[in-house]
């Protein structure tokens, strides 16, 4: 069984609060979505191990929709190297997609974009247009990720119903 361990970030970051004041808002989420809410969350387990959590923030908390700008928020509670993140994230594409011509050009971008993570970090991807989606290692820009309909073909591995756990996206997107 593969399990995507892809992305994450820091619990130190600066937060900003929301209308809830429960639901904060880490600050680099809002100054690129500036109303952006907690739209939904999931915890990611293996065997009963927490592997990290997952917190999808939408403008004003609108319903999910791949037209419309969002981040996800991943929040490691376990180590991985980088290697194994980007090695992950192309088995996934691989189930998802299939095997395309461009994936190893994609793993490729994301080794520059993904960074190895300690218990405690956080990655942020932020998806404001199709073909781009902008990476944040604990509050800090690590890259512009830039290829045709990048936004949906990365982050279905997360966000969509043929992910790995339907019913942990379907709580992600606040279903």
């Amino acid at each position: 069984m593969t399990v995507c361990v892809a992305l994450a970030g820091s619990s130190s970051a600066k937060t900003a609060q929301t209308d809830s004041p429960h639901l904060a808002v880490p600050a680099e989420i809002a100054s690129s979505l500036r109303t952006a809410a907690q739209r939904g969350s999931a915890k990611v387990r293996w065997l009963g191990i927490p592997i990290y959590s997952a917190r999808l923030f939408t403008a004003n908390a609108a319903p999910f929709s791949w037209s419309q700008p969002f981040a996800l928020e991943l929040a490691y509670d376990r180590s991985f190297k980088r290697d194994r993140l980007v090695y992950a994230s192309g088995k996934e594409l691989e189930r998802l997609e299939g095997d395309q011509t461009d994936h190893p050009e994609i793993l490729s971008k994301l080794q520059g974009c993904y960074r190895t993570v300690s218990p405690g970090d956080r990655f942020v991807a932020f998806g404001a247009q199709k073909d781009r989606v902008d990476f944040l290692f604990n509050g800090r820009k690590t890259c512009e990720l830039s290829h045709p309909d990048i936004r949906k073909r990365l982050l279905s591995i997360w966000m969509s119903d043929q992910s790995r756990d339907p019913k942990l996206s379907s709580q992600l997107r606040g279903q």
